[in-house]
């Protein structure tokens, strides 16, 4: 077996489970760090994993890494939620005395990355633009309709700060029952939805993005829906070199992920990018392109431009998220099945790694 790599993040979503299968399937030893909710964890059921430690709170990861036996050369951390990335930059200087950590040089300066406002006006630098923007209160009465709320950052709120408002008596509706600091924007009623996956060495350096995908049908307030990945569109050739000058302005490295909707003038908008690995990175693996190897071997010295090709499409579902739209009543079950049929990959199911799924039905029933 090559050397082990530590996965940090949630127990509860497949983001962490993708990574986790994309290093066993290569032949990496796989130490799982999980956060919260220490009951029901179901993507620690996987095979891939040799071993497994459940924190309670975000606030004890350093210094549980900080507590561990050190290890004859730095060890390679792969983060799967914001809250990690942000919290392995806070404690920059220690940490990287140990670990290869995903993220950016200056400790403590991840937050201000990965404030939205912040990430739109980096973004404009590079001739990428945004829907319109709002902060709240000031501007309450600039608002236009439909919009959309959103938190600054990730890490600190959550998919309910995401609801969009029709008109007027909407919006002071829903901010008179929430707590979050939010701004508004713009709704951009959109033609597509596109993604560009990623991996981005030597703070920017080097940014490596083989492929892209296209939601084929969304799911409230979340990118990771039935999916098609893919070769990118020439279309977004300019959009693409754009954002590796922003990422590389950024000085990130890490896996990443990068967000756009495609109005229907066909004007591009750039809504977020994600410093870590995103939920529907399997999709990736699945082309054929192994973007946590990239990682692990750029960080050890190894040849990695083995791992670059083209990617191959393929049609991706997240099969319990998707599921629940048939439940809502939203998408017939007849399409559904039809969908399952064409779909190549699964985010939950795998035959080589079958527990995870059965344990989250368990943990759902139970």
């Amino acid at each position: 077996m090559k050397i082990n790599v530590l996965v940090i993040g949630g127990g509860t979503h497949h983001n962490a489970l993708g990574v986790i299968r994309t290093l066993g399937i290569s032949g990496y030893g796989v130490e799982l760090i999980t956060i919260g909710n220490l009951v029901k964890n179901y993507i620690a059921s996987s095979k891939y994993i040799l071993k497994h430690c459940a924190l309670a709170d975000i606030k004890e990861l350093a210094a549980y890494l900080l507590y561990r036996e050190p290890k004859s050369e730095k060890e390679i951390i792969i983060s799967c939620a914001d809250a990690v990335t942000e919290h392995l930059n806070l404690y920059q200087r220690k940490l990287s005395e140990r670990y290869i950590l995903p993220g950016i040089p200056m400790e403590g300066k991840m937050p201000e990355l990965m404030d939205k406002t912040n990430m739109i006006k980096m973004a404009a630098k590079r001739d990428i633009y945004s829907p319109e923007v709002w902060s709240l209160p000031m501007d309450i009465t600039k608002v236009t309709f439909p919009c959309i709320t959103k938190s600054y950052i990730s890490s600190h709120g959550g998919k309910s700060d995401i609801v969009i408002c029709r008109n007027r008596e909407e919006l002071d509706t829903f901010l008179a029952g929430n707590k979050d600091t939010l701004f508004v924007q713009a709704y951009i009623d959109k033609k597509e939805e596109v993604q560009f996956i990623g991996c981005s060495l030597n703070n920017g350096e080097e940014i490596i993005i083989p492929g892209m995908t296209k939601v084929l049908r969304s799911q409230p307030n979340t990118n990771t829906g039935f999916l098609e990945y893919g070769p990118i569109d020439p279309f977004y050739d300019n959009i693409v070199k754009k954002s590796k000058l922003y990422i590389k302005d950024c000085q990130y490295s890490g896996l990443f992920s990068i967000e756009f909707l495609r109005g229907h003038d066909d004007k591009v908008y750039f809504l977020e990018i994600n410093f870590r690995n995103d939920g529907n990175a399997y999709c990736v693996t699945a082309s054929g392109i192994n973007l946590p190897a990239i990682w692990v071997k750029a960080n050890r010295g190894e040849n990695y431009y083995d791992e670059i090709k083209e990617p191959k499409f393929v049609v991706v579902m997240p099969e319990f998220q998707d599921l629940k739209l048939v439940l809502q009543c939203k998408v017939s079950l007849w399409q559904w099945l039809k969908d399952v049929k064409r779909t190549d990959v699964f985010l939950e199911y795998m035959k080589e790694d079958k527990r995870p799924f059965f344990q989250y039905i368990i943990d759902k029933i139970i």
